[in-house]
């Protein structure tokens, strides 16, 4: 498939300078952490609702957080997808000393990708997570390429080493999945994952629903961060529903398992739930492994921009 959607998966390493103590589930830290810096480098009236901005269709802060906000069309923001995903949200260490080092990854997708040099800047100075002496400093920054399945460095120890590029593509992961040859695949579900399915929260997808799921994701990325077109029609998506039917389910061990987390907007705690454990199905897995590959990186059902729904394929 010629998709030029444009993906950048990054992965930022920061040392720990003071002292101090995270929840085991950091994606909401992490989310509230990208919020309040880019409110602080874009943001014009701090105090006033970006709803009645009169420059929220030119404002960063709007197109990376609350993007929701210049579309057209009536939007909540919990039912708007994102341009960026947190990764790799499954280190469950609570307490940090100094030296220790804290990483996240972020995935930037299609125009939003022009914050990641931004962001790599404002990183590179010490800065408080919460309002305790808790202090990291940025010591690192990588950048996976898709086409030399290699990664590069960007930052290193204060010094700028390569500018962030934006050179990998959907359609180039497409191409890879053409090398993998096998009939038999395992989700494991890494992170809560939550999905809906006819409007109703998913407590027990099956194979097909998770794979209608990220065909949602990966449109809904086209149509509001990429070219504005859907990447798999509505002939390509009956093929990939006839193929999903034909697959066998060797193992299923899905369960669901509830977190919290505090909103600083509404200054509340919130009760989530979403799905973790395994999948295993086998057959003709060819015209899925594309989709599926992606999915690694971009995550399947809502909230991929708290960590949420990060699966990896383990294939047999």
């Amino acid at each position: 498939m010629n998709c030029s959607l444009e993906i950048s998966c990054t992965q930022f390493t920061f040392a720990v300078q003071e002292p101090g103590t995270l929840p085991a589930m950091k994606g909401s830290t992490w989310h509230g952490i990208l919020g309040s810096r880019m409110k602080q480098l874009f943001c014009l009236y701090p105090h006033t609702s970006c709803t009645g901005c009169s420059h929220r269709s030119a404002c960063g802060y709007v197109d990376f957080f609350e993007p929701h906000l210049q579309s057209s069309e009536e939007q909540t923001p919990s039912s708007f997808q994102k341009g960026f995903v947190l990764r790799d949200m499954t280190d469950m260490r609570k307490q940090f000393q100094p030296g220790d080092l804290l990483t996240v990854g972020l995935v930037f997708v299609g125009r939003i990708q022009k914050y990641l040099p931004l962001l790599v800047a404002d990183f590179s100075r010490p800065f408080r997570i919460g309002k305790v002496p808790f202090t990291i400093q940025l010591s690192e920054v990588r950048q996976l390429q898709f086409a030399k399945l290699s990664e590069l460095v960007l930052f290193r120890e204060g010094q700028l080493i390569l500018a962030p590029t934006s050179t990998n593509t959907v359609g180039q992961l497409w191409k890879l999945a053409e090398g993998v040859h096998s009939n038999s695949v395992q989700l494991n579900f890494l992170t809560p994952t939550r999905m809906k399915t006819a409007g109703r929260l998913n407590k027990a997808p099956n194979f097909e629903q998770i794979v209608q799921a990220l065909i949602r994701k990966l449109n809904a990325f086209a149509v509001h961060f990429g070219d504005g077109r859907d990447v798999i029609g509505a002939e390509h998506y009956q093929e990939l529903m006839k193929n999903c039917r034909s697959l066998h389910v060797v193992e299923n061990s899905l369960r669901w398992v509830d977190w919290k987390r505090y909103s600083r907007r509404s200054e509340e705690t919130m009760t989530l739930g979403g799905f973790i454990g395994t999948l295993t199905v086998s057959g003709n897995l060819k015209p899925l492994l594309p989709l599926l590959l992606l999915g690694e990186y971009l995550h399947v059902g809502k909230q991929a921009s708290f960590g949420l729904g990060q699966y990896r394929c383990q294939f047999v």
